[in-house]
């Protein structure tokens, strides 16, 4: 979904509030949330999870193109975790922590498969040989 599509939906959903009144409210939370981040370096919403700033350390990389050895500068990123109800509405069976690596899906059962018309060598004209016994 596109922000522009996010504004529509809001502005469909709410009779009330114009698609310039959304656009301005959908604006204003973006930046609200972009600043918390950088101000404290976090924003959580309950329920949805939460983004927050994450260093990166410099580290030695090599150039793709020339091959030369190059130092990676540190930087700082952001990063969102989903809380567990928003694990949970994508994936029903998402209930813990190790959910992920513990839950077993089975095997679907074998489909018998029923062959019918003529054998895959024999053509719709020629008739089929019954097998010598």
């Amino acid at each position: 979904m596109t922000k522009a599509e996010l504004i529509d939906r809001i502005a469909a959903a709410n009779p009330k509030l114009s698609r310039r009144g959304t656009a301005a409210l959908v604006e204003a939370l973006f930046d609200e949330i972009k600043s918390s981040i950088r101000r404290e370096g976090r924003f959580v919403v309950p329920g949805f999870g939460a983004f927050a700033v994450k260093e990166r350390r410099g580290r030695a990389g090599v150039n793709p193109q020339t091959g030369a050895r190059m130092e990676i500068p540190a930087t700082r990123t952001v990063t969102f975790k989903p809380a567990p109800d928003l694990k949970r509405a994508v994936e029903p069976r998402a209930t813990g922590r190790r959910a992920g690596r513990r839950a077993v899906v089975p095997s679907p059962a074998p489909v018998p498969v029923a062959v019918a018309g003529p054998a895959p060598h024999a053509s719709n004209d020629e008739p089929r040989l019954a097998a010598a016994t």
